[in-house]
């Protein structure tokens, strides 16, 4: 069956994908708690990272560590499966008070925590501030938060939650908000997302 399909196991957090004969873009994003493995089944995939830009083909494997800022291309017609398991603090070479509030989005991604407020608890301003969020994260400190708040409505919309439940305990502002982060981050709605989400029974 073309298209992707998302099957998880929620007690080891690990998540595999297939993206079969699909011609597909993803942005520039971080998988900010997961290291993803993944192997080219056919046709050919652009890598994007930050060491540069490759082509990848048939039977070419990478490995992508937690925290990296990276962009994937699917060409029309190929296909590549991926494995996304939680990784060691992918943050640990960032500075403390870094560290400190990177740790405090994770954590509660659902709560509200300003731009001032971070970079009150980093103690810098909020222009050195994001500058070192992002040199550490790879993301601008609302794209972060962005992405946490995406990771925690998807584990609340597979505990069975309704995408309008799910939209206010991840803390976004309504469930417009929410179907725009999901678009921009899978290129689907919560919806369809739940459509190809198989969990994996022992």
């Amino acid at each position: 069956m073309a298209g992707v399909v998302y099957y998880y196991d929620e007690d080891s957090r690990t998540e595999f994908v297939l993206a079969r004969d699909t011609a597909r873009v993803y942005p520039r994003h971080v998988h900010v708690e997961n290291r993803v493995k993944g192997r080219v089944l056919s046709g050919a995939v652009i890598l994007e990272t930050p060491d540069g830009t490759r082509v990848l083909g048939e039977g070419d494997r990478f490995e992508i560590p937690a925290g990296t800022v990276h962009a994937l291309e699917i060409l029309p017609g190929g296909s590549l499966t991926t494995e996304c398991s939680p990784d060691a603090d992918p943050f640990l070479v960032a500075e403390p008070c870094v560290r400190a509030v990177a740790a405090k989005i994770l954590e509660r991604p659902d709560e509200p925590f300003t731009l001032e407020a971070m970079a009150a608890l980093a103690g810098y301003s909020q222009w050195h501030f994001c500058r070192m969020f992002r040199k550490a994260t790879g993301l601008a400190p609302h794209a972060f938060q962005l992405a946490c708040k995406v990771r925690l409505a998807r584990r609340l919309l597979r505990s069975g939650k309704t995408a309008a439940e799910a939209a206010v305990l991840a803390g976004f502002a309504d469930q417009s908000h929410m179907h725009k982060a999901f678009a921009l981050h899978h290129g689907m709605t919560p919806r369809q997302f739940m459509k190809r989400s198989v969990l994996l029974r022992p």
